[in-house]
C-alpha cells in the first residue's frame, strides 16, 4: 500500500508543477494586460491614437522615427504584441499537456478569441479614425479579455495548490498540519461565503458597466459635458442631450457602485458577526475559513479605492481633464474592478470551494477523489477530479 501511495504522489509532482508554472505565466500576462489598458488611456488622453496613421506598422516601419505621441502609440502596439506572443506560447503549452488542456482549454480558447478580436478592433480604431463606437468596443473587449485571463490564471494556480495539498496528504508518515474543524464550523463559514456570492457578482458587474460607460464618455468627448459637480449645468436633470445624459448616467453609476459596495460590507459585517458569535468559532486558518479570509482581505480595499475614484472624478471635471488625472482615474477604476473580480472568483470558481478541499480531509477521502486505474495498467495514477476538468 505504501508503494502505491508513493507512486500516486510522484505522478502528481509533474502535474503540480505544470499547473503552478502555467498559472504564473498567465498572471504575468494578466499583469501586462492590465498595464496595457491603463497605458491605452495615456494614449487616448495625449491624443496619440492616430499618431501612427497606418496599421500594423507605423509609417510603414516596425520602428519609426519617434516623438512623444508616436512613441506612445507605437509602444502601446509593442506591448500588445508582447502579450500576444506570451498567450500564443501559453496556448501551445496548454495543448501539449493533457491535464492543462482538460482543465483550462475552454477558458484559454476564449482568451485567444478575445485577443484576436482585440487585435482587429485595434486596427479598426486606427483605420476608422477613432470612431467612437469602435474605440468603446476596444475598451469593453479589453475588459472582457482581462476578466477571462485573470479567471484562468487563478483557476490554474488553485488546481496546482489542490494537487500539491493532496500530494502532501498522501505522503506516508508526514503530518499535514491541518486543523480539526467541526462540521458545524465548516457549515457556518461556507454559509458565510455563499452569502457573499450575489453581492460580489453584482458589484463586479456594476463596476464593469461603469467602466464601459466611462469609455463611452471618453470616446464621445463628453468628459466636460457637465462642467460642474455634482449637478450638470446647475440642474439635477439636464435637457435630453446625448452628451449631457452620458455624463449624468456615468455619475449615477458611480453612486450605484458605492451603494453596492456598502451592501457588500453590510453583508461582511453580518457574516463575521455570526461566525464570531458562534459557540465554537474556528481559527482563521484552513479550508473555507482561509478562503473567507482571502475574500475579506481583497474587498477591504474597495471603499478606499471608491473614495479615491470619486475624488479623481471631481478633480478631473473641475480641472478640465488633465492628462495625469485622466490616466489615474481609469487606472484606479480598472484596479477596483480587478479587486472585485478576484473576490468574486474566490466565491464562484468551483476549484476554491469544492467540498473535498478541506484541511481536515484525510488520506481516504483524497485517494477516492484523485486515484483511478489507467487502461491496461494496475498502477494508480493521480489526476485532477472531474469537477476541475469540466
Amino acid at each position: 500500500m505504501r508503494n502505491g501511495i508513493l507512486s500516486m504522489v510522484n505522478s502528481t509532482e509533474s502535474q503540480v508543477s505544470s499547473f503552478l508554472k502555467f498559472g504564473r505565466l498567465l498572471k504575468v500576462a494578466a499583469s501586462l494586460s492590465l498595464f496595457i489598458i491603463v497605458f491605452g488611456s495615456w494614449v487616448r488622453a495625449a491624443d496619440a491614437g492616430l499618431a501612427c496613421p497606418d496599421w500594423p506598422l507605423c509609417f510603414g516601419k516596425f520602428i519609426p522615427n519617434l516623438d512623444y505621441q508616436i512613441f506612445l502609440e507605437w509602444f502601446h502596439r509593442l506591448l500588445a504584441g508582447c502579450l500576444s506572443v506570451i498567450l500564443v506560447t501559453a496556448f501551445i503549452k496548454m495543448l501539449s499537456v493533457g491535464e492543462l488542456r482538460k482543465a483550462l482549454g475552454t477558458q484559454l480558447s476564449v482568451v485567444l478569441v478575445l485577443l484576436s478580436m482585440q487585435v482587429v478592433l485595434g486596427g479598426l480604431t486606427v483605420l476608422k479614425l477613432l470612431d467612437a463606437k469602435t474605440v468603446a468596443a476596444h475598451l469593453i473587449n479589453a475588459l472582457l479579455f482581462l476578466t477571462v485571463l485573470i479567471w484562468t490564471a487563478m483557476r490554474s494556480t488553485q488546481i496546482g495548490k489542490i494537487l500539491q495539498r493532496v500530494s502532501v496528504s498522501l505522503a506516508p508518515f508526514e503530518s499535514d498540519g491541518t486543523s480539526n474543524m467541526s462540521k458545524k464550523d465548516h457549515s457556518l463559514v461556507e454559509a458565510g461565503l455563499y452569502a457573499f456570492k450575489a453581492p460580489l457578482l453584482l458589484l463586479t458587474l456594476v463596476i464593469f458597466l461603469q467602466l464601459a460607460v466611462g469609455g463611452m464618455v471618453s470616446t464621445n468627448y463628453a468628459g466636460l459635458a457637465c462642467p460642474d459637480f455634482p449637478k450638470c449645468h446647475g440642474e439635477w436633470f439636464p435637457p435630453p442631450v446625448f452628451h449631457l445624459w452620458l455624463q449624468v448616467v456615468h455619475r449615477a453609476l458611480g453612486v450605484m457602485v458605492l451603494a453596492v459596495a456598502l451592501l457588500v460590507f453590510w453583508r461582511l459585517r453580518s457574516v463575521m458577526g455570526r461566525i464570531l458569535g458562534s459557540q465554537a468559532p474556528a481559527p482563521m486558518q484552513g479550508g473555507p475559513l482561509q478562503l473567507l479570509k482571502r475574500v475579506i482581505n481583497t474587498v477591504r480595499w474597495v471603499p478606499l479605492l471608491i473614495a479615491i475614484q470619486i475624488g479623481l472624478g471631481v478633480v478631473n471635471v473641475l480641472n478640465f481633464l488633465p492628462t495625469s488625472i485622466t490616466i489615474l482615474h481609469l487606472g484606479n477604476a480598472v484596479f477596483l474592478y480587478v479587486l472585485s473580480l478576484v473576490a468574486t472568483i474566490y466565491v464562484w470558481e468551483p476549484s476554491f470551494s469544492l467540498p473535498w478541499y478541506r484541511e481536515d480531509s484525510g488520506l481516504q477521502d483524497a485517494s477516492k477523489v484523485f486515484s483511478k486505474e489507467s487502461p491496461g495498467s494496475s498502477k494508480s495514477l493521480m489526476s485532477p477530479p472531474a469537477e476541475l476538468l469540466s
